[in-house]
């Protein structure tokens, strides 16, 4: 198996899954930030990320387009439809990483992209 390397390291700087503190003005209501960008693209300056919404403030969420998960014992929901690029200067700490629930994020952000139904 191949060894990648980021940037002279064995592990990226914010791997992919990563969930990162919302350290904007919209945190009250997403809490938090889903790194979903590639580790392959690690070097570049900004992140693309998806909102993870209090469960509270969606009253009606798709189970494949807004998975659930739970993060420091808080309900949240995957919001892709808000997915933006945000420079890393702008990302909080990082707390956890969701990448035993890849599957279910990767059928969100396709429920986001597919064709027809």
């Amino acid at each position: 198996m191949e060894q990648r390397f980021y940037a002279g390291r064995r592990e990226p700087l914010m791997p992919q899954f990563d969930v990162h503190r919302n350290p904007g003005r919209s945190r009250t209501a997403i809490p938090y930030l889903l790194v979903v960008q590639s580790d392959r693209w690690e070097d570049r300056s900004d992140r693309v990320v998806v909102p993870l919404v209090l469960a509270s403030e969606i009253s009606y969420h798709d189970r494949t387009l807004n998975p659930e998960f739970t993060v420091e014992n808080i309900r949240v929901l995957m919001n892709p439809l808000q997915t933006a690029a945000i420079p890393i200067r702008m990302l909080g700490p990082s707390i956890t990483n969701l990448d035993a629930e890849h599957l279910r994020i990767i059928a969100s952000l396709d429920a986001l992209v597919a064709q027809g139904r």
